[in-house]
């Protein structure tokens, strides 16, 4: 036997020898703890318990890869402790390569020898295979780093709940026995020897959407480096915050670990606003226990009342400031779940590096078998296995099966918590200039509201966006009509989860919204779009897809040039990410047809009108193969779909999330998409014309990748403009405009905090953004009303009124006290009986609105001609610096603009 062998083989002897000792002498404990039926059963707070994922679904969103074949590099290290394994998706790994690189030095330099495998294709069986194979030659845990197969177990639980969730204990368990009876693809029995044998991890963001996979992992090796060499640190102390439910477990054993344990379980404190700004104190390690679902926690007051919801998205928003988790959640890391709320705890920057917590109903119990060899000096992954190797002693009960079958490791197994090296703080809490922010705040709830999206007719705006109010995700709508908000309405009140909201407005001025909602079924849950419509001022609703099964995602609306609407989503119903579509004319629904149908994974579609020839809409996705991404389209008539759609770009890079408008002065539409390239992230252009066809895409804008990210584009068309707004990340969010035919761009929000996900529309000439902004540790929807300051695109007011200043430029005389602006308007006669109506507005050169002279100002100097005086400073007194500025005289429905420049 090797030296190697010898080290490996005494290693785990002697962890078998130990564990088997702590058995002995606690047996007394060991009865006691598998009796759970004292403590309360984590729940979605959904009675039925669901989970909204099958594997049947699962399998569908994957990328058709072929046949398995790997890769294996064995990196021997002379100061060997262990072996670990690492199996890493081979595509991913090019994208990471250099910071793949530094990760395995790192863990050479701790003393890890490695087995790595770069694969590509095959199912869990030939993941589980090399498992066992490394683990024959020594390996004491496995990293699975991107969307590697993952085994999936069915079972009914001892709360007589029919689960399926994907299992970690099948790839740590190398020598039981695992059986699929009913040859339907999922495991459904685990006998003989139960007991995990190693640890294993899994780093998977691809199914985290707000950033590219690849991104994601180079930040995550990089904040782990950080972590390790000591530069990236936070206070060497831990909080439990238990909801009502287990306001009793205190410390949960984490006192093992940290000597300052926070505990937060008062039923008036364990409240959604109370999480999130502990979010924001420095922990090194959260232990959270609530109700949730893979999205979202759900705090309660009382059994019946709640206390909030903290969704996914505060998440990632607030970057919260802890480097550990044990989430006792139901399904908290369940990672296959789209945008997982265990996911963005640990991808999160600056901060997450790791979290326990189950694929399902369950969680972790009897604590100090994690916290105490956690606290003396073992990894999260060595720790982890101690507590399960404990929980399989004797077998697993139908009730430890419930509780513990889906529990896993996200993030990197090989951590510690208690390096010396770690424990100043040198981390203060979150802080930003107030002074800098802009906006008007619509919500002020103290839940999350996230996601909006706009419309506009005449003098009315619609608004809609996603809120956790009502302890889940509902969507909320509001509406101006030129002078108030409207009250904010939960638009279906409806008891499960609601997303993705989008606001057309149909050619009688008529408001519709459309959303994604969970629809529970007996033995199977799925997403439904709705659509929500108002009559009489009262808004009903109705689902859209009831002709079609399992999930329906990401819908996208467009009005045609005959006033039909048409509606596209994503689809998952034929067993593969497809897009589908179907429209209304004015009575009845068209059937649901599917547009996009291949073994491609295609997404984000997005809608124009196109009233060219026979066609009246264009539809666009991107479609996913092997790591790479391309936007397809294609024409849309009450007959159907053109057979075959068409390829725009066919390269081998990432072109992604198509945003589409139709401008109906230029008759052209123009579509904008994402572009990854060479570490370069892109807007790109293209329009079609019927004349000329499409355009050669060009670059609108451009970022350094992964350093600077941008997201989520959109498009709207005012007077022949086409206005996009996008959203781009460099430390913080913020939101940006651009005019796509004069290549003006600005930056709208300018903070220090992030604001983003925005939407715009239009009333006369002024431009609504709105956006969502975390400036009060919970997200709110916040807008500001801008105006175009290409003015010359205005027709002259033909003669009813006029405006001047004087002088003009405004040269500013620094030796005097007061430096003022006469403005004179004048008015034919027939229109001085709107003169209260009247009010001159001042914008800077980003189009934002800095000041308004009311008509009360104004002197009348003689027959309808006005003057008032104004000292060049904006409405909070603040003198206004050097540079153009546009002047606005509103009177009615009437208006002129001017340029002005002031000169300091």
């Amino acid at each position: 036997m090797t030296e190697k062998e010898n080290l490996n083989t005494w290693y785990r002897i002697h962890r078998t020898v130990f564990l088997s000792l702590l058995l002995v002498i606690f047996k007394v404990n060991i009865t006691f703890s598998a009796d759970f039926s004292n403590i309360k059963t984590l729940q979605w707070i959904d009675k039925e318990g669901q989970k909204p994922l099958s594997y049947e679904q699962y399998l569908g969103q994957q990328e058709k890869k072929g046949g398995f074949s790997y890769k294996t590099i064995f990196i021997e290290n002379p100061k060997q402790k262990l072996t670990i394994s690492i199996i890493i998706d081979s595509t991913l790994s090019e994208k990471v390569s250099a910071e793949f690189s530094e990760y395995q030095n790192t863990l050479i330099n701790e003393g890890y020898q490695l087995i790595i495998h770069q694969v590509n294709g095959g199912v869990y069986t030939d993941i589980k295979q090399l498992i066992c194979d490394d683990y024959n030659n020594g390996s004491t845990g496995a990293i699975l780093i991107g969307d590697i197969p993952l085994p999936w177990f069915e079972m009914v639980s001892y709360w007589d709940d029919y689960e399926q969730f994907p299992i970690s204990l099948y790839y740590m368990d190398v020598n039981g026995y695992w059986a699929d009876t009913d040859e339907d693809g999922l495991l459904d029995t685990h006998t003989g020897n139960v007991s995990p044998e190693i640890w294993v991890g899994y780093l998977n963001s691809h199914y985290q959407n707000f950033e590219s996979e690849s991104a994601l992992i180079i930040d995550y090796f990089n904040k782990n480096e950080m972590y390790r060499n000591g530069t990236l640190t936070l206070p060497h102390q831990a909080l439990c915050f238990n909801d009502d439910d287990w306001n009793y477990f205190g410390t949960a054993g984490l006192n093992a670990v940290y000597s300052d344990v926070t505990v937060i379980e008062n039923i008036a404190q364990t409240c959604a606003d109370e999480y999130l700004n502990q979010l924001q104190q420095g922990y090194e390690f959260v232990h959270i226990m609530a109700h949730s679902c893979p999205w979202s926690h759900t705090f309660r007051n009382g059994y019946y009342n709640y206390a909030g919801c903290v969704s996914y998205t505060e998440i990632y928003n607030q970057h919260p400031q802890a480097f550990f988790y044990n989430l006792f959640n139901c399904s908290g890391t369940r990672f296959v779940e789209h945008d997982n709320i265990g996911n963005w705890y640990v991808l999160n920057n600056p901060y997450g590096l790791a979290a326990v917590g189950s694929a399902k109903t369950g969680s972790m119990l009897d604590f100090s078998y994690f916290y105490n060899p956690l606290g003396q000096g073992e990894t999260i992954g060595e720790a982890f296995l101690d507590w399960f190797q404990y929980e399989a002693y004797d077998g697993f009960s139908l009730s430890e099966k419930s509780w513990f079958y889906g529990m896993n490791i996200l993030g990197d197994p090989t951590l510690t918590v208690n390096n010396p090296s770690l424990f100043t703080n040198t981390q203060d809490n979150n802080q930003y200039d107030q002074t800098s922010f802009k906006g008007i705040q619509l919500t002020t709830d103290t839940n999350t509201d996230f996601l909006p999206g706009c419309a506009s007719y005449n003098n009315n705006i619609y608004v809609a966006w996603v809120s956790g109010r009502n302890g889940r995700l509902s969507i909320y709508e509001t509406h101006y009509n030129g002078q108030n908000w409207s009250p904010q309405v939960d638009l279906t009140g409806y008891e499960y989860w609601e997303m993705d909201p989008v606001v057309i407005i149909d050619n009688d001025g008529q408001p519709h919204i459309f959303f994604a909602q969970l629809q529970i079924n007996t033995g199977q849950s799925e997403y439904d779009i709705i659509h929500c419509y108002r009559q009489n001022q009262i808004w009903h609703n109705e689902s859209i897809t009831d002709d079609v099964t399992g999930y329906c995602v990401q819908p996208t609306a467009v009005v045609d040039d005959n006033g039909n609407i048409w509606v596209t989503w994503q689809s998952y119903e034929n067993g593969n990410a497809d897009v589908m579509a179907k429209y209304y004319n004015g009575s009845t629904w068209s059937d649901a047809e599917v547009v996009a149908e291949s073994s491609l994974f295609e997404g984000n579609p997005c809608l124009s009108k196109a009233p060219f020839g026979a066609y009246r809409v264009m539809l666009f996705w991107d479609a996913k193969q092997n790591d790479t991404n391309n936007i397809h389209y294609a024409w849309g008539n009450y007959s159907g779909w053109t057979p075959e759609p068409m390829p725009l770009t066919n390269d081998s890079t990432n072109n992604t999330n198509p945003v589409a408008v139709y401008n109906d002065v230029t008759q052209k539409i123009e579509l904008v998409w994402t572009y990854e390239n060479d570490n370069t992230l892109r807007i790109r252009e293209a329009n079609y014309s019927q004349s000329n066809g499409w355009t050669q895409p060009i670059d609108l804008f451009e970022t350094i990748f992964p350093t600077q990210k941008i997201f989520l584009p959109k498009l709207s068309v005012k007077d022949g403009q086409t206005f996009l707004t996008f959203t781009v990340e460099d430390n913080v969010k913020n939101v940006h405009f651009y005019k796509i035919e004069s290549g003006d761009h600005w930056v709208v929000t300018g903070s220090d905090i992030d604001q983003w996900q925005s939407d715009i529309t239009f009333i006369g000439d002024d431009i609504y953004c709105f956006w969502q902004n975390n400036q009060a540790g919970n997200n709110d929807i916040y807008y500001d009303v801008f105006f175009d300051t290409d003015v010359d695109n205005y027709p002259a007011p033909e003669g009813k009124i006029s405006l001047q200043s004087y002088p003009n430029p405004i040269l500013i005389d620094r030796t005097k006290s007061r430096n003022t602006v006469i403005f004179r308007v004048f008015f034919d006669k027939e229109v001085t009986k709107n003169l209260n109506e009247m009010e001159l507005q001042v914008f800077n050169i980003k189009g934002q609105l800095i000041k308004v002279i009311p008509y009360t100002d104004f002197i009348e100097k003689k027959d309808g001609v006005f003057v008032t005086n104004w000292n060049v400073k904006d409405a909070n007194g603040k003198s206004l610096s050097s540079g153009l500025y546009l002047y606005k005289l509103k009177c009615g429905n009437m208006s002129e603009t001017k340029k002005m420049l002031i000169v300091r």
